[in-house]
């Protein structure tokens, strides 16, 4: 039904949530080819309220609390375009995303996915993060998949921290990706998310990676830090 549908997780994130979706409803693209699609999980703060607000112009599915990744995973699932892409609910889009992605992925049928690079915010210090074609240096946001590609690859494991990383390594020899050397998002770095604020995040994710795939050890450590 679409050309693209930009899928945004969010859990109690109203003080940011009205910046990604804007960023997502300012896109080039022409409006009527891509959907935006809001996965509510189980939000207790004004979400809700602030969703409302944007009800004619936006999906909304409202599910009970289940985490990042099930939130993810179903906003990929329930998406209704050719290509999805998830942005999280406190970061946002540069205006061309979909048009300078969707466009590489119409030229390349044989492409899986696509990645740019990006900007990091963390306080009021912005950087950019030249990725140089360096997949696992990327983040799961802004990476455009090929919804067919998704299907046929069974989607996320949601049981993981790094889901996003274990789709790459399971599709290593079948997919094809390309990068793209423009920052089209910006990715915000707060004290509060999951990766900085949960003790040993990280080294639990990269553990449950290596559990599973120890044949790529070196590409699993080359992810970047969060």
């Amino acid at each position: 039904m679409y050309l693209a549908s930009i899928v945004i997780p969010t859990f109690n994130a109203e003080q940011f949530l009205r910046r990604a979706i804007e960023s997502a409803l300012s896109q080039t693209m022409l409006a009527s080819s891509y959907e935006i699609l809001v996965i509510n999980d189980g939000s207790t703060d004004s979400t809700q309220d602030l969703l409302d607000t944007y009800s004619s112009r936006i999906r909304v599915i409202n599910q009970d609390n289940a985490g990042f990744a099930q939130a993810s995973d179903r906003g990929f699932r329930e998406s209704r375009g050719k290509y999805v892409v998830k942005l999280d609910s406190d970061d946002f889009f540069a205006p061309e995303l979909l048009a300078k992605t969707v466009a590489k992925l119409e030229d390349n049928p044989i492409l899986n996915y696509v990645f740019a690079d990006y900007y990091e915010q963390c306080g009021k210090v912005t950087k950019l993060v030249n990725l140089a074609g360096e997949v696992f240096h990327s983040t799961s946001v802004g990476f455009v998949y090929r919804k067919d590609s998704l299907v046929e690859a069974g989607y996320w494991n949601t049981s993981l921290l790094f889901p996003e990383y274990d789709l790459l390594l399971r599709t290593l020899s079948k997919w094809k990706g390309e990068h793209i050397a423009t920052p089209l998002h910006t990715y915000v770095r707060r004290s509060e998310s999951v990766t900085l604020a949960t003790e040993h995040w990280d080294m639990k994710a990269r553990s449950q990676l290596l559990a599973i795939h120890p044949e790529h050890s070196a590409l699993i450590s080359k992810i970047r830090k969060f």
